[in-house]
């Protein structure tokens, strides 16, 4: 188990990010420890794991919004040989020419699960957005009263604007991804990058 450095959660073995705080691990060799002395044990208490809490003060949306590089932690030579096949995790389905063609290359792997949470976030934005623009639309349709009509079709346009703001953030993500592959830098993505679908 490699343990995190940031809080202390144990991780699996091999893993480059902290599962619990999105922070790099430390994998260094470590000094073996002094034997401790016995301490006495007190009755045991289960212990109480605490999720970890959205924080929306500045600092937090610093962290959300920062770009983690882990590419010390992964082989030149895998980065190399692989950097051009990660970057087809990015495009949409695509994902699964890297998933499947590069299924030993940690770089490709760590690139592969970016790309699988980008896909997952745009077809559930996608769903979103459908239904909330069917809802007006149904209303829209059915409801005589102009008055209503008015504020149903103002309730598209927002939802269509939002849905537009939301794939442009969605496209940016794709690129810095991108960018991120062919460069052969392991960069987290912001906002989505702690998201681990793939071991």
């Amino acid at each position: 188990m490699a343990k995190c450095n940031s809080c202390g959660f144990e991780n699996v073995e091999g893993e480059v990010f902290c599962a619990e705080c999105g922070q790099a691990i430390n994998q260094a060799p470590k000094a073996p420890k002094a034997p401790e002395a016995p301490v006495k044990k007190e009755a045991a208490k289960p212990a109480k794991k605490e999720g970890k809490k959205l924080n929306l003060s500045k600092e937090g949306l610093k962290d959300l919004f920062k770009i983690i590089d882990g590419t010390s932690f992964f082989e030149k030579e895998d980065i190399e040989k692989n950097k051009i096949m990660s970057l087809f995790a990015y495009i949409g389905i695509l994902f699964l020419i890297p998933m499947f063609a590069c299924k030993d290359s940690k770089f490709a792997r760590f690139h592969t699960n970016q790309g699988i949470v980008l896909c997952i976030f745009y077809v559930v934005a996608g769903v979103v957005t459908a239904i909330l623009e069917a809802l007006p639309v149904l209303l829209f349709v059915f409801i005589k009263a102009v008055f209503f009509k008015i504020i149903f079709g103002a309730l598209i346009g927002i939802i269509g604007l939002l849905a537009g703001v939301v794939n442009i953030a969605l496209l940016a993500l794709m690129i810095l991804g991108i960018i991120s592959a062919v460069t052969g830098k392991a960069k987290k993505l912001p906002i989505i990058g702690n998201i681990r679908i793939l071991k």
